[in-house]
């Protein structure tokens, strides 16, 4: 979890604030007020709008089109991402904190690096509470990836689904866990495929998003990626020329396209 009540001022020009129970939020209490209607966001960097605004994130813009719609209840979306964050830990998250908020709705934001073995980030305290930290590592990480011999980014992705591998059972038992969750609170579960953004006209993990889909055959399952116009540049939505994660632009493109089916949902 990130740490509370945490600030830090020049995240790719981006302020982020850190709420008392480790939440790139606005305060919220674990009861929900009368006529309201509350959306728990599950999710890792992306979600939690890494080098992005956070009025400009895609719970905000999402939370923004629910009201502008409503009438007479109140929606609440609630960003529950964290950098670094598996489908596991989701889960986890999910079971010792996120219920507390009685959510009506759970969306999974879902990328394709989630089946990652997630070391306990009590290992590793600069990774929790420095975003300073985090920020630089990213930046290395990137150019560490751009001029390593060997295996790129696609190969280690498509790695972690290969089949016998201990990352695709354990995420397959999340992914279990989490369904099991869900119908035994009775709360709706939307999935959300966020696409990786490097090569969106050769996409190379379609058979990855087709796997995830039959995983969540009985729920909603919105797949992102045909939101996203493969006939402009790539780095168009990259929040810096070195960093691929979703900028403001796209999370704008990833609220647009969550919308109809929240809203069906909530009917």
């Amino acid at each position: 979890m990130n740490k509370p009540n945490a600030c830090f001022r020049d995240l790719y020009g981006v302020e982020v604030r850190i709420n008392s129970k480790g939440l790139r939020d606005h305060e919220y209490s674990y009861s929900k007020p009368p006529d309201t209607y509350r959306i728990l966001v599950l999710g890792d960097s992306i979600t939690f709008g890494w080098g992005v605004p956070f009025e400009e994130t895609y719970s905000k813009c999402l939370e923004r089109k629910l009201n502008r719609d409503s009438s007479g209840i109140k929606y609440q979306v609630i960003n529950t991402g964290v950098g670094n964050y598996s489908t596991r830990s989701e889960v986890d998250f999910l079971k010792k904190e996120g219920l507390k908020y009685d959510p009506d709705m759970i969306i999974l934001g879902y990328f394709v690096n989630d089946a990652e073995r997630i070391t306990p980030a009590g290992n590793y305290f600069l990774n929790r509470h420095s975003y300073l930290y985090v920020y630089l590592w990213s930046k290395f990480n990137a150019v560490k990836a751009r001029f390593s011999p060997g295996k790129d980014y696609s190969d280690y992705y498509l790695s972690l689904y290969s089949k016998g591998s201990k990352t695709r059972k354990a995420f397959e038992d999340a992914v279990s866990e989490l369904i099991s969750l869900a119908e035994e609170e009775k709360i709706p579960l939307l999935v959300v495929l966020i696409p990786d953004l490097h090569d969106l006209k050769s996409y190379p993990f379609e058979d990855i998003h087709d796997h995830v889909k039959g995983l969540f055959e009985d729920f909603t399952v919105v797949d992102l990626l045909s939101y996203f116009d493969e006939n402009i540049e790539s780095r168009s939505y990259w929040v810096s020329s070195e960093d691929a994660h979703h900028n403001n632009r796209a999370h704008g493109i990833i609220a647009d396209g969550i919308y109809p089916a929240v809203a069906g949902l909530t009917k």
